[in-house]
């Protein structure tokens, strides 16, 4: 069963590594081009995972993760399914998966093992590759199960709108 999760992942100390709002637009440097290739990559390395929307920010990123392919919105207006993650059990009907690349891997924790993945691939890069030593992330991560399509709609709005509105976000330094 699918599920929408609503996840935000900071630098930390909120250093704004990726860029900067300019007339209300993300403008991304190279550390955050870095991370865009590999938000766009995540599904090609998930089968099960779906992006919806997302926004690089100067020191955060916002995505809705789907998790367990296209997702739904039953006839009330619920999201249906749902799929747990490591720091926040949520009981699923099903124990396993076929996930990348055929193996099986265990359904709970897959956001988290997303997540951590990402956080990994793009500390690496930053690096290793690009000789930045001092970049890092916060510990974990925020995630929040979307359950409506309502509050779908609203933090879509709010990940679209982000950049507009820098300046009164809590991540704003």
């Amino acid at each position: 069963m699918p599920g929408y999760y609503f996840v935000t992942v900071c630098t930390l100390d909120r250093i704004a590594w990726f860029g900067e709002i300019a007339k209300g637009e993300m403008v991304l440097n190279g550390y955050g081009k870095v991370v865009q290739g590999f938000v766009e990559d995540m599904p090609e390395h998930y089968p099960n995972v779906v992006l919806d929307e997302w926004v690089i920010m100067p020191n955060h990123i916002h995505m809705i993760v789907v998790l367990d392919g296209i997702a739904g919105i039953d006839p009330a207006g619920m999201v249906v399914g749902g799929v747990g993650t490591e720091h926040c059990s949520v009981p699923t009907g099903s124990t396993k998966s076929q996930l990348h690349g055929g193996h099986d891997f265990d359904r709970y924790g897959l956001l988290s093992k997303v997540v951590k993945s990402f956080k990994n691939a793009v500390t690496k890069t930053i690096r290793y590759e690009m000789g930045c030593n001092n970049f890092g992330w916060q510990r974990s991560f925020h995630d929040h199960i979307i359950r409506d399509q309502k509050s779908l709609d609203n933090i879509r709005s709010y990940i679209r709108f982000n950049p507009v509105n820098w300046k009164e976000d809590d991540n704003y330094r």
